[in-house]
């Protein structure tokens, strides 16, 4: 806690600012644990049905509402340094009056409650995949082979994580595409039962091409597990697929959400990789800052992005690039923390120097889901 004025260590009251999916993902395990006097978003109106029981305020009258809360910005990346932007020009201080949701995962809930928090964890079950998008940002049409996890790998997976890690606030499945793996509902199954209490939100993300079959559906909704479907129809005429995606869950009751994308940053990797020289790869990743990061091969990577690189067999990771679980004992379990948050050696993991990555200085805007 050392960044943060004295009075955040005992803090009740606070105000997010933003809802999205940070926010949906996060927000039943910040309500338990602290009066969410209000909330403060650009659009209010999407709130209503979201957080009935909470205020939503514009950011101009959220800012004239406070009186002493402490304000989590619900976002990373190029939009939290957005919002820390315009939350300085009205006179506020980082750490004093405001911090990232990852920031205060990561510190106040190790510092104040002893617990070893991740704000979010990606894992891939397989790269196998529906689609083939020239500026994937998983590089899966590079795959010359297929990598998928069997449900015993992927168990163990679980188990090695939860033995340094307290709470994940979101586990999120992704691929490639992860229906296509033929035990998916096993392993939410297994997220869900034994380590419930330590996770907040199950994710899978989906390009909507799919529609699981009924025991998976079930599963889902047993778990009250939370699909994100990325719509891509801009580009890839699969219109009908994905209205009876929609339809299918829906009629069985699953938590779903659809993210509507046109356009991606190009990462330039692998065939064109961006070559940042070595002096601007610090400023380079702070300006990407993940708050989400990978788990795959009991190693937490600060870039999942690094961990493909690697699988593709373009790209070489270093030691500084991951925390291997099988090589840290428990009195170590805080350089996963440290490691989330970009505490790494140079200041960068190596991969940024071949990575465009997702900040405000990659602009190489694409079409999404240009396909091969």
């Amino acid at each position: 806690m050392n960044h943060f004025s004295d009075d955040w260590k005992n803090l009740k009251h606070i105000v997010l600012y933003g809802y999205g999916n940070v926010g949906k993902s996060c927000f039943s395990k910040i309500k338990s644990d602290f009066s969410v006097d209000f909330i403060m978003d650009k659009n209010t109106d999407k709130l209503k049905n979201c957080i009935a029981d909470v205020p939503a305020l514009s950011p101009k009258d959220g800012l004239a509402a406070l009186d002493g809360q402490k304000i989590i910005v619900m976002t990373g990346g190029r939009v939290f340094q957005e919002i820390s932007d315009f939350l300085k020009t009205e006179g506020l201080e980082e750490f004093k009056d405001y911090c990232g949701i990852e920031s205060f995962i990561t510190h106040w809930y190790w510092e104040v409650k002893g617990l070893n928090c991740v704000m979010e964890l990606h894992s891939a079950l397989t790269m196998d995949c529906t689609l083939k998008c020239k500026n994937c940002n998983m590089f899966v049409p590079f795959y010359e082979k297929s990598v998928s996890y069997d449900i015993s790998q992927l168990k163990e997976e679980v188990d090695a994580l939860f033995k340094y890690v307290d709470y994940v606030f979101c586990y999120t499945l992704l691929g490639g595409e992860p229906f296509l793996h033929k035990q998916i509902g096993e392993f939410v199954q297994y997220l869900a039962e034994p380590y419930r209490n330590k996770i907040g939100t199950i994710k899978i993300i989906t390009n909507g091409t799919l529609i699981p079959k009924q025991e998976t559906l079930d599963t889902l909704r047993k778990f009250n597990v939370w699909v994100s479907v990325s719509d891509y129809t801009e580009c890839v005429p699969y219109q009908k697929r994905l209205e009876d995606l929609k339809n299918v869950f829906e009629n069985n009751g699953i938590d779903y959400t659809i993210a509507r994308q046109s356009n991606w940053l190009a990462f330039g990797f692998p065939t064109e990789p961006a070559c940042i020289d070595k002096e601007k790869c610090a400023a380079h990743m702070k300006s990407c800052s993940p708050i989400f990061h990978g788990y795959n091969d009991k190693k937490i990577f600060y870039c999942h992005v690094a961990w493909s690189a690697e699988k593709i067999g373009k790209y070489v990771l270093q030691g500084k690039d991951f925390v291997d679980l099988e090589k840290l004992s428990v009195s170590e379990r805080h350089m996963i923390a440290e490691h989330c948050l970009g505490e790494i050696k140079d200041g960068y993991i190596s991969f940024c120097r071949m990575c465009g990555g997702c900040g405000r200085d990659n602009t190489n805007c694409v079409v999404c889901a240009l396909q091969m």
